[in-house]
């Protein structure tokens, strides 16, 4: 039995089972084309894609795993023959099972997994002995061939560096072709009308992956964007969710500007990253001698984190870069060498600080368990201090490779609502461990939006290999207590406030719970894997315990979980999954069966398993790709087509997200960003525009507060009948996009008193007050708006207007929607009207009313007593203060991004405002002279002015950039001054070993010559005794 099973582990099954992998996946991907793309019948579906992989199959294994070098008609036609009747026996078996399984109501892809693995068998068994049995059973004529057949080298063994190679491109592909196959099932462009945007990514990453490609490919500054809200810090803005270095790629990946496609295409890539990474850290970490790491490391890249924030694709790299890290992190505890670790996390940080936050955090606890399990007993404090030392280095040198990004994002998020801590009074959980544990089942659905819920699964497996990581006496006993120290850590963080606040850098995150999960899942991972390597130390008991007492803890989820939670085809698919490891598992230990063989059904099981689960309905959620891009040439056309000089702003009425202006390519000022300035958020919401914590927008404007933050031009989706304070300037008939101009537009800059902010009352919740106010301070005239009455009748509100007026109205209740009627004074209907998204409070426009009419306001929320402000706006003091504020305008000569230069003319001292958000990174200049910048309330910028005719200039540069550039700067010459000083102290010590090694040969050359002389002179002097004799 022995030397059978030398016979087979050679170079020919070694290539089955990668081919029979390959041949798998051709085989999925056709029939997931077919069946979920073109709904196709799951028969038809199956046949089409058996033919392709047969075709496939027949001539990998002619050429490769069986080297049938034959091409002579009659014999290729006799295996050709052959090959495809044993396949059709198994396609007869699989179609069969199908049938069954749709009768059954089974996942199609699921059943299609199962009988695969059965399938394999037989197709090897078939191959092997009936199809090319001509190869494989060639007579041994003498005693030399005998001895080959019967020993592992019988076959030239695959070289373990090739083979481990081809592990890697592997844990590269499956994960990739596996995401493919579920894109185009889900009908991902270009094989449907979807594409894979979702939530943040599909108002915020992709708008901004579109102002990124325009500045990599047309030119202008990263410095700073005017196309973002009203004007921001693009290097904090890039920090935060673009400082990938794949993103450079934007120009290549996305020729013709088209970033969906690209973005879709870098989580793919960098989703097969997470693989490859993860399967070399498995590998190089804790060896093996077959390529199961490859299967095992799927369940990185696929896990429900990534099904989950997947689209957040600016976390990604932290997550590819995470098993580098700790690979290197190793390095520094076994051979107190730190590059590797440096370099890796130096560019997760530059990557994404706020992800590498986690990392970090965890990396001091993993480098404490690492120390306290290998730290020696003699030498103990010299060993210490060298990789503490080294520890500490590396660290610091990592941050100093990202200060360029860190540095100016901190000084960012100062103006932010995040710049603000408050630590957690008292300590809170938020469910219970075994509902935690829960999530770590297949198919359980992703929490996106929930405030807590972990994304923790990555294989029901661990059900059983976490047991079984704690029986095995192979690994040392310190490292199982780390390892369930971290593990422990992480469910804590998970399930508690304090932990969770701290690991979310010092916030708490609003919705996608649990964001540090990856690391909690890479260590499973991880787990998992060693127990495979060490599967020869369990034996039969301990792996049927742990088995079952998996089954125990699934079976206590269904009585607890099941009908209210979870449905019960998630435990028993689980259960059944386990069942297969378990087989895997006990069939790796038994030494009378084929190992490479198992390893082979490990990869389908685990192929099939990582799947079914990422191809859960609320996983990888897509949104129509036309819908997304149906306006774009319309609204780019009619923009281009604006004859204008002066400084503007464009808005929408009808906005698809609040970046519309980063991928339409227009000034605007809505934005939703996580470095939005808080400041000027809350300014704008005093005046009764919508906001929220980091967003704001142009929704709730009045022509005044329109014309204060110079917006001339707006579009619209419908032909407005009456157009109000605006004319229609261009139009797009065929995609209904319409052009306006408004009537009154203030530039970008204007004078106003020096005591403006000392008299402008800002506070409360009446924005028609708020206005009011900032016309009186800045120009003396009053009552822009006067309220009207409005009765509060429950539920709903009476507004009763005593003279006919342009009626504005504020909901002081947090409700979505409105709608209102209008009675006539004479007892008839009018007008009727509505408004929805009103959850962050906006000011709404009814238009013109007349007097002795009633407006009845009502909302479709749940409201006991609906509140709000109403006031009629008056037109004629509207135009005096405007043109009072006008008057003193800065007239602009030169604006790029980050330099403005015009004149103004004051007729006395003050402030010259500016909508312009306060960033002290904008340095102002007067006549050639810096001048300090002032600011209305610490949102927009101001500038005090001197009476008379002066030439401003503005200039930006982002706070931190230089100091962060040096510091980096300095931090890569540091470190490639040690890659080369170790190197040098390296060759210096492999040249002293080799000067020492020479001495050693010299000194015994010498003594050999000196032993010669010795017998030679011995033997003359017998040779003379006997002479004398």
């Amino acid at each position: 039995m022995n030397k059978l099973l030398n016979k087979l582990l050679n170079k020919e099954t070694i290539i089955y089972v990668i081919f029979g992998i390959l041949t798998t996946i051709v085989d999925f991907v056709a029939f997931g084309i077919l069946y979920y793309t073109f709904n196709i019948g799951e028969i038809i579906s199956n046949t089409t894609a058996w033919v392709l992989a047969v075709a496939f199959a027949f001539i990998t294994n002619k050429l490769f795993v069986f080297e049938s070098k034959s091409f002579q008609s009659k014999k290729l036609i006799k295996e050709i023959i052959s090959f495809v009747s044993s396949r059709v026996i198994t396609l007869l078996l699989t179609n069969l099972f199908l049938l069954c399984a749709r009768f059954l109501g089974t996942n199609m892809m699921f059943a299609k997994a199962l009988i695969s693995v059965v399938v394999i068998i037989l197709n090897y068994v078939f191959s092997k002995l009936f199809v090319f049995k001509e190869n494989t059973n060639q007579s041994i004529t003498t005693k030399k061939d005998y001895l080959e057949e019967n020993t592992m080298d019988a076959t030239p063994a695959i070289s373990d560096k090739l083979k481990f190679r081809i592990g890697y491109a592997l844990s590269f592909l499956i994960p990739v072709i596996i995401l493919v196959g579920i894109f185009i099932g889900r009908k991902v462009f270009p094989f449907g009308d979807e594409i894979y945007l979702r939530s943040d990514c599909y108002h915020q990453y992709a708008p901004f992956h579109k102002e990124l490609y325009r500045k990599l490919t047309e030119g202008g500054s990263l410095l700073y964007s005017w196309n973002i809200g009203m004007g921001v810090n693009f290097t904090a803005l890039y920090s935060y969710y673009l400082a990938s270095p794949v993103n450079l790629l934007l120009g290549l990946i996305a020729p013709t500007g088209n970033v969906l496609i690209a973005i879709d295409i870098f989580i793919i890539i960098k989703t097969g990253l997470c693989g490859l990474t993860c399967g070399y850290y498995l590998h190089k970490r804790y060896g093996g001698k077959n390529l199961s790491f490859a299967a095992i490391a799927v369940f990185y890249a696929l896990s429900s984190y990534m099904a989950a924030f997947s689209w957040n694709i600016m976390w990604l790299d932290c997550l590819v870069l995470l098993p580098l890290i700790v690979l290197g992190m190793d390095k520094i505890i076994k051979e107190n060498k730190y590059f590797l670790y440096t370099i890796a996390l130096g560019l997760s940080i530059f990557s994404n600080y706020y992800i590498s936050i986690m990392i970090c955090i965890f990396l001091v606890f993993y480098f404490i368990v690492r120390m306290l399990s290998t730290c020696p007993t003699e030498g103990f404090i010299k060993y210490t201090f060298s990789r503490v030392k080294s520890f500490v280095i590396g660290s610091l040198i990592a941050g100093g490779l990202g200060a360029c990004m860190i540095l100016p994002e901190i000084a960012a998020l100062s103006y932010t609502v995040s710049g603000e801590f408050k630590f957690p009074e008292q300590w809170q959980n938020y469910f219970s461990i075994i509902e935690m544990i829960s999530r770590s089942m297949m198919n359980v659905e992703v929490s996106i939006f929930n405030a807590h819920e972990p994304n923790v699964y990555c294989t029901v497996g661990i059900f059983m290999f976490l047991p079984m990581y704690f029986l095995c006496k192979k690994i040392n006993i310190k490292e199982k207590y780390g390892t369930g120290f971290l593990i422990g850590l992480f469910l804590i963080s998970f399930n508690t406030n304090i932990p969770n606040y701290l690991f979310h850098g010092m916030h708490f995150p609003n919705s996608l719970p649990a964001r540090e999960s990856f690391i909690y899942i890479f260590v499973l991972v991880t787990v998992v894997y060693q127990v495979i390597v060490h599967i020869d130390c369990f034996t039969k008991k301990q792996i049927a315990g742990s088995f079952f007492g998996g089954l125990g803890v699934m079976l206590l989820i269904e009585e607890l979980y099941v009908n209210d939670t979870y449905t019960f085809d998630i435990i028993y698919m689980s259960m059944l999954f386990l069942v297969f490891y378990f087989i895997v598992t006990m069939a790796l230990r038994n030494k009378k069966i084929n190992k490479t063989f198992i390893v082979y059904v490990l990869f389908i099981v685990c192929i099939a398993e990582a799947t079914i689960n990422s191809d859960h309905e609320k996983s990888y959620s897509t949104t129509t790709y036309s819908a997304y891009l149906e306006d774009n040439k319309a609204i780019e056309n009619l923009v281009n087509k604006i004859e204008d000089n002066s400084f503007y702003r464009i808005e929408k009425l009808n906005r698809k997200t609040k970046n519309d202006a980063a991928w339409n390519n227009y000034y605007g000022v809505s934005i939703f960003s996580s470095t939005a300035n808080g400041n000027f958020t809350e300014f704008l919401g005093r005046l009764g525009f919508e906001k929220s914590t980091n967003a704001y927008s142009y929704y709730g404007s009045t022509p005044f507060t329109s014309a204060l933050l110079s917006v001339k031009y707006v579009l619209s989706n419908n032909l407005i009948e009456t157009p109000y304070l605006m004319s229609l300037y261009n139009y797009d008939e065929e995609a209904s996009r319409y052009l306006y101009k408004l009537d009154y537009t203030l530039p970008l800059g204007f004078m106003i008193p020096s005591d403006f902010s000392d008299n402008w009352l800002c506070e409360g919740n009446n924005p028609f007050a708020v206005q009011n106010s900032f016309v009186e301070s800045s120009t003396g005239y009053v009552d822009m708006f006067t309220q009207v009455y409005a009765g509060c009748k429950g539920s709903y509100t009476v507004i009763e207007p005593t003279e006919d007026c342009d009626l504005y109205i504020y909901v002081t209740n947090y409700v979505d929607n409105i709608s209102w009627d209008i009675e006539n004074a004479d007892g008839t209907s009018g007008d009727q009207g509505s408004a929805s998204g009103l959850n962050h409070r906006q000011i709404v426009h009814i238009g013109d009313v007349t007097a002795g009419s009633k407006i009845t306001v009502s909302s479709g929320d749940a409201v006991s007593s609906l509140q709000l402000y109403a006031y009629a706006f008056h037109q004629d003091v509207f135009d005096i203060a405007f043109n009072a504020l006008n008057s003193q305008g800065l007239q602009i000569s030169e604006f790029e991004d980050t330099y403005i230069k015009g004149t103004i003319n004051a007729n006395k001292d003050g402030l010259m405002y500016t909508s312009i958000i306060y960033d002290r990174g904008w340095k102002a200049y007067i006549d050639g002279k810096e001048v300090e910048i002032s600011s209305i309330n610490e949102a927009l910028l101001a500038i005090p002015v001197p009476a008379g005719t002066h030439t401003i200039e503005l200039k930006y540069c982002p706070e931190n950039l230089v100091s962060g550039l040096v510091i980096t700067i300095i931090s890569i010459g540091l470190l490639t001054f040690l890659i080369i000083w170790d190197k040098k102290k390296k060759k210096a010590m492999e040249d002293d070993t080799a000067e020492k090694i020479e001495e050693s040969d010299d000194n015994m050359d010498e003594s050999i010559v000196e032993s010669e002389n010795e017998v030679i002179e011995e033997n003359e002097t017998n040779v003379e005794n006997k002479e004398n004799e």
